[in-house]
């Protein structure tokens, strides 16, 4: 996106985004960071498509996918490309082997044996494959209404494998630790770690075929870490050290505790 500014439609006259450059490489992460209202959500609305971005004037193209801009792409085959992990986990009544398929693209034939591979792929990306495997039914344990009742982590770990299973191209996170306790929010952010220093067994068997970026409205271990504040981008950086050592938007929130804290000394 290049200096793009968005309103949502009940709000014309005030802006939710002012002026914002970003880029989202292939093969990076991206963490978006900033208190509440700065314009995280807004930004993941918009790579969703769940709303179409306000032109800066007519003709001027600011909000690309690739080479194309956003007015010529099929809606329909970007989010078949594409994974959502959204705040809350929802987890649907069937067994935790259907929760996972359901992050398959309609289009996605598969047959049982690879579609069974690609969950227990997921499912160890996430770190509950042990976990599943010791339940008496495995993978056709019912979970949800009347079924196995799972934890805060256990849920968001199953929502983030469903966002894997896909293999998308495109993975987006709004804040996935924020509904969890200090101790499951760690072993989540712990996971998302992972997928980024590619050290989950998903990095080289699930997403293989495609070279895949993530986007993160907040993160541990991301490749650029971009600071907003007010729908403006305030700061950009490559490393928490940089930015803390810039004294700048990004420490005020360190310094202030709005910035998340891990049990691996990330933050």
């Amino acid at each position: 996106m290049r200096g793009l500014t968005f309103a949502y439609p009940l709000q014309p006259s005030e802006p939710a985004l002012r002026g914002v450059t970003l880029d989202i490489e292939a093969g990076e992460c991206t963490a978006i960071v900033g208190q509440s209202g700065c314009g995280k959500s807004t930004i993941v609305s918009l790579l969703l498509g769940l709303y179409n971005p306000s032109p800066r004037r007519r003709g001027t193209a600011t909000f690309r996918f690739g080479d194309l801009p956003y007015s010529e792409f099929e809606m329909q085959s970007l989010r078949s490309s594409m994974s959502y992990v959204p705040q809350s986990p929802f987890i649907f009544p069937p067994s935790i082997a259907d929760n996972i398929a359901y992050g398959l693209a309609a289009d996605d034939a598969v047959s049982s044996d690879d579609r069974l591979a690609r969950i227990t792929l997921a499912a160890r990306a996430v770190n509950m494959h042990d976990f599943i495997a010791s339940l008496p039914q495995g993978y056709d344990t019912v979970v949800g209404d009347g079924g196995l009742t799972l934890s805060g982590g256990q849920a968001q770990r199953l929502c983030i494998a469903r966002a894997l299973v896909r293999r998308p191209r495109l993975l987006v996170m709004d804040e996935p630790t924020s509904a969890l306790d200090a101790k499951n929010a760690a072993a989540v952010r712990q996971i998302i770690s992972d997928l980024v220093r590619g050290e989950s067994s998903l990095c080289h068997d699930v997403a293989a075929p495609a070279k895949g970026r993530a986007i993160a409205s907040e993160g541990a271990g991301m490749a650029i870490i971009v600071v907003l504040e007010d729908g403006v981008k305030v700061e950009e950086g490559r490393s928490v050290q940089e930015l803390e050592q810039a004294s700048g938007p990004f420490s005020r929130l360190v310094s202030g505790g709005v910035w998340m804290e891990s049990d691996t000394g990330n933050r």
